[in-house]
């Protein structure tokens, strides 16, 4: 079965799925920055500096001190494995986040939301895919320092910020399989997601596509911070998706990836 949605802007709503056939800062240590003569440096003095967004967590540092005060500036930590993101982006691997605006570069290939804290591939594969190759494209995929690679479900894959109109549908999280009958019959047979569709410009929809659909696949890594992804394209909620949940569950195909 293959269905899709045309809607309002940025809203779900049932129809045809489209014309688609297929689918520095400084290095701080606690308590390590010059002692001067007669006194200590004191970890967590005032000094301490809140890390930068995309940069990682924040360090307490104490400058020189003199006569038993402490005094100066420590410098925030760098995000694990990259610069923070005053010094103007990451150089891969994990990034801590605080939610904020903007989007930061991770290595040579990824971007970090600031907005969801979800990093995700500059660009989508070259290549459409099924729901079931999506998932292992993704889980395989090695980039940036960064290995946990997965396919967004639909309330994340709306807040890309390079979602752009195409007359093909984005494949997401997770795969569906019929309540009844076998996984392998599911799987090889009748496996569904609920993909996102923004066919123009003033319209991002829901499609419940199968088996033989293929779309573009984008891949995402991480947690989105709470509260900004866009609950009403998640599959309980968006038409026509929200219709087979009672009929469908969710699995891992991946031992029927096609």
């Amino acid at each position: 079965m293959i269905a899709g949605v045309f809607g309002l802007p940025l809203a779900c709503g049932a129809s045809d799925p489209g014309p688609s056939s297929n689918g520095a800062a400084g290095a701080s240590s606690a308590g390590s920055a010059g002692a001067a003569s007669g006194g200590a440096s004191v970890a967590g003095s005032p000094g301490g500096g809140a890390g930068s967004p995309g940069g990682g967590a924040a360090s307490s540092s104490a400058g020189a001190s003199s006569g038993g005060t402490s005094g100066g500036a420590g410098a925030s930590n760098a995000g694990a494995g990259g610069a923070s993101a005053g010094s103007g982006g990451s150089a891969g691997g994990a990034t801590t986040c605080t939610p904020g605006t903007g989007t930061m570069p991770v290595g040579t290939s990824s971007v970090l939301d600031r907005k969801t804290c979800l990093t995700w591939t500059k660009t989508h594969a070259t290549t459409s895919m099924t729901n079931k190759q999506a998932a292992k494209y993704c889980a395989d995929l090695a980039q940036d320092g960064i290995a946990d690679w997965r396919v967004p479900h639909p309330e994340e894959l709306v807040t890309w910020p390079d979602l752009a109109t195409d007359s093909t549908a984005y494949i997401t999280g997770p795969v569906y399989i019929p309540t009844s009958g076998t996984e392998q019959d599911g799987c090889t047979g009748n496996s569904h997601s609920c993909n996102i569709a923004k066919y123009n410009d003033t319209s991002v929809t829901c499609a419940w596509q199968g088996v033989g659909f293929t779309g573009w696949v984008e891949c995402v890594s991480g947690t989105p911070a709470t509260g900004t992804t866009s609950a009403a394209y998640s599959a309980a909620m968006c038409s026509p998706c929200n219709g087979e949940q009672s009929m469908f569950k969710e699995t891992d195909c991946g031992a029927y990836t096609n």
